[in-house]
């Protein structure tokens, strides 16, 4: 029965596979009809109607399954998942494969179980009856011959026989060997300890040697209990073992949070085997997708679930899918200072951050993107990483206010997600910039610090700001005499700094334009960056095929049309006009990036968050569609 049992289980199995099959393969023919290919694909609702009757088919033999097999407790559990699922999913077949899978343990579990109890009941009824042996090796005797020991087909009427006290022997030997060769201990050594003298028997007068078997066996008995726990133990292997798991993250209400591995099952279900953690109600998962997406389950029902043999303690924990992480009252999140900045700024900046960091901030508590330490990590997304950052942290925004910072795109997004978020924040005025100019979401009644303005306010104002941040970050006070001479230090960083001569700003446009208008184009700028990134030269060659512009290894040109060469030679034109290129002495057409020209690409590419790895026409496709 156990074999057909199992047997039938892998059909089913097989039914979930050939299905899934299906699933994946109704996926893949919907990314040509839908243009987010991961949404499709992962999307339970793009199920071709196919599988739906092989889903009524599979529910069917399940049904069946359980009226041959009388498992109560796993037929309901089967019976409530087809309640909720009217037509196959993949968190469905994910459920049944758990269910067969819980199925096979309670299985092996009980055959398991009944072997060794069957193991330890024959071994005692062989020690009982090596006394009969003993005790009538010569005269008749009413043998013992238990149940246990009886072959197929045997008639079990014959347990009490009367035998003589050879066919005693004969018997209990034969059964003894039997149960050696097919019980559960491990010692092979002992059990040949235990064949060896029995097979040196010469007579059944052999007493000593009766004896000695006996002292064995009941040695072997003794061993049973550690035996059996040790069978036990080492059935009660993971239930997710055959499933795919993932780490999620479990946050406490108190605001602790965990690393679970889990398996995410049908609609409504986590499963975990780590009962360590003090999952409760209200508590929530935050599990984190390939594709970068969050998702976030609030507990509803802790579902934890007392172990049987085989089978470990563990959660089946119900949860319902919420659209944000909860902030949960009294829990405080981690504080972190982030500097909103132009780039073309990034020397003041770096300037404050040796200004906190002298304080007894710490390169955790702070993220400017121009610091060595404290920008964003090598290969992060820049939005999605400042965006997790906003959603994680208790942020204190510093607006480096300027010019230069009203007329980045990103800073005014980063300005616009911190309003939004309720940020904490103090605006520090840059050089050359007045409240007057205070624009965008920021209130400009709110105080701030302007580097350039009054000597006593601008150190006044500094003081605040740092006992304002001391006691944020519970630092330890800083002298009066150590803090004047951090302060003084700054200041006179500051002025320095403003006291450089500026370059004067580029202005990009997109089309050409007078050749003595004092800016330079996109394709300008686009030629620029390419050279600046290689060897630093532009070449202007005719080939067969027409003309071709090269900055570095990368040709610029995107067709042969007139329109798109002139663009190019007004990119060439403007260059040399500004100072940003100019020829290297030979009389081909190859131009050389000068100092100037670096610093200007430098900062295209800082302003604009450039990726060089991607093609000149999709950069400039992304100019040409602002």
């Amino acid at each position: 029965m156990a074999y057909d049992c199992q047997t039938e289980l892998d059909l089913l199995i097989q039914q979930c596979d050939d299905m899934e099959e299906s699933i994946n393969a109704a996926g893949i023919l919907a990314l040509n009809y839908i243009d987010d290919s991961a949404e499709a694909y992962n999307n339970t609702s793009v199920n071709i109607q196919i599988t739906d009757e092989r889903w009524i088919k599979l529910c069917q033999d399940f049904d069946t399954f359980f009226r041959i097999n009388s498992d109560e407790k796993h037929k309901v559990e089967f019976d409530v998942l087809k309640q909720r699922t009217q037509i196959v999913t993949k968190d469905a077949l994910s459920s049944v494969r758990v269910l067969i899978n819980a199925i096979k343990n309670d299985i092996i579990v009980r055959e398991t179980s009944d072997k060794i109890a069957t193991d330890a009941d024959r071994l005692q009824e062989l020690v009982m009856r090596i006394k009969d042996v003993k005790n009538n090796p010569k005269h008749s005797s009413m043998a013992r011959k238990s149940s246990l020991f009886l072959k197929p087909g045997e008639n079990p009427d014959c347990q009490m026989t009367s035998y003589s006290g050879a066919q005693t022997f004969v018997l209990w030997a034969e059964d003894l060997k039997l149960y050696l060769n097919s019980c559960s201990i491990k010692d092979s050594k002992q059990v040949a300890d235990i064949l060896n003298v029995l097979d040196s028997f010469k007579g059944l007068g052999e007493e000593v040697k009766l004896n000695k078997i006996e002292a064995m066996l009941l040695s072997l008995e003794k061993n049973y209990p550690q035996i059996e726990e040790l069978e036990t133990e080492n059935m009660k292997r993971s239930i997710l073992t055959n499933f795919p798991t993932e780490t999620l993250v479990f946050h406490k209400t108190s605001g602790e949070t965990y690393d679970v591995e889990g398996m995410i099952g049908t609609s409504g279900t986590i499963m975990s085997e780590d009962i360590s953690i003090p999952i409760e109600t209200d508590d929530y998962f935050e599990r984190k997708l390939p594709n970068g997406v969050t998702e976030y389950y609030k507990v509803s029902d802790a579902g934890y679930h007392k172990g049987t043999p085989g089978i470990p303690d563990h959660y089946q924990t119900k949860v319902e899918k919420i659209k944000n992480p909860i902030e949960y009252e009294g829990s405080e999140r981690k504080k972190l200072i982030f500097i909103s900045h132009s780039t073309q700024d990034k020397e003041y900046t770096k300037a404050f951050v040796d200004l906190i960091f002298a304080i007894g901030l710490n390169e955790d508590d702070i993220v400017c993107s121009s610091y060595p330490g404290v920008g964003i990590p090598l290969g992060e997304k820049v939005y999605k990483w400042l965006v997790e950052k906003f959603q994680e942290y208790d942020l204190h925004v510093l607006y480096f206010l300027s010019h230069n910072y009203y007329q980045s795109a990103a800073c005014l997004n980063e300005m616009g997600a911190a309003w939004a978020m309720k940020q904490k924040w103090d605006g520090i005025l840059l050089p050359g910039f007045g409240f007057s100019d205070i624009a965008g979401c920021i209130d400009p009644t709110q105080i701030s610090i302007k580097l350039d303005g009054d000597i006593d306010e601008l150190k006044h104002r500094l003081g605040e700001l740092k006992d304002s941040i001391v006691a944020e970050y519970g630092l330890r006070t800083v002298s009066n005499t150590r803090w004047e001479n951090i302060r003084n230090n700054y200041i006179s960083t500051i002025q320095e700094i403003s006291s450089e001569p500026k370059q004067t700003k580029t202005d990009y446009i997109i089309a050409p334009i007078d050749a003595d208008d004092d800016t330079i184009t996109f394709y300008a700028c686009v030629m620029l960056l390419y050279a600046a990134e290689d060897d630093g030269q532009i070449m202007i060659l005719q080939t067969l095929s027409g003309t071709s512009y090269q900055a570095g290894k990368v040709t610029l040109e995107r067709s042969q049309k007139p329109r798109e060469l002139a663009l190019w030679d007004d990119a060439v034109a403007r260059l040399l006009k500004k100072g940003y290129i100019k020829k290297n002495g030979r009389k081909d057409p190859i131009f050389q990036v000068t100092t100037i020209g670096y610093s200007v690409a430098d900062g295209f590419k800082e302003d604009n968050e450039l990726d060089c790895s991607r093609t000149p026409a999709e950069i400039l496709e992304g100019f040409e569609t602002e």
